[in-house]
């Protein structure tokens, strides 16, 4: 009974800390902090199994790019050999874009591609999982993946023809593992 109390007490905690964030300057920022709020909420219980990402459609991918700003940045790949780079991985991917090239990894930080760079174990790349990669793959109706930067936040999305792969989590800090 006091374990239930408790876990109650943490609970209500955790929802008035999330409404004391979230800034109502207007009803439709409002719509927007909630949803960011709860896709923050999501990617957190999705990545617990395993899955980092959110698979979006063309009109759903509108609304996303409103929360976390316009593409700065885009570079193209052949959708089978992005397939390819994917079979050298276990469960994530790590991915990374910069001026016009993107940088590969397995979930061990090893790079799979370009293969040429040394990588500091400080810098910044964008976990997604295999799985909700290898699905946006299998939706493409084009023969190329996007990589595309964005603005607001400076993380990066995946597009494959009308889908597009979201909701990344950085690494560091969130790597996986005894790390986090």
């Amino acid at each position: 009974m006091k374990n239930s109390r408790i876990i109650t007490a943490i609970f209500a905690a955790m929802v008035l800390l999330l409404i004391a964030v979230i800034p109502i300057s207007s009803e439709n920022n409002a719509d927007n902090n909630e949803e960011l709020t709860l896709n923050i909420i999501e990617n957190a219980k999705s990545s617990s199994i395993n899955l980092i990402g959110k698979i979006l459609s063309n009109n759903e991918s509108k609304n996303f790019y409103n929360l976390y700003g316009s593409i700065i940045n885009s570079v193209e790949m052949p959708a089978d050999f992005f397939e390819g780079l994917l079979n050298k991985t276990n469960e994530k991917v790590l991915l990374k874009l910069s001026s016009n090239s993107i940088q590969v990894l397995d979930e061990n930080r090893n790079e799979i591609y370009p293969g040429i760079n040394t990588i500091d174990p400080e810098e910044i790349f964008y976990a997604f999982s295999k799985k909700n990669l290898l699905e946006l793959l299998k939706k493409n109706n084009s023969n190329v993946v996007t990589f595309e930067m964005l603005e607001g936040s400076k993380s990066i999305s995946v597009r494959g023809g009308s889908y597009m792969l979201c909701e990344l989590m950085p690494c560091p800090p969130f790597c996986g593992g005894s790390d986090e």
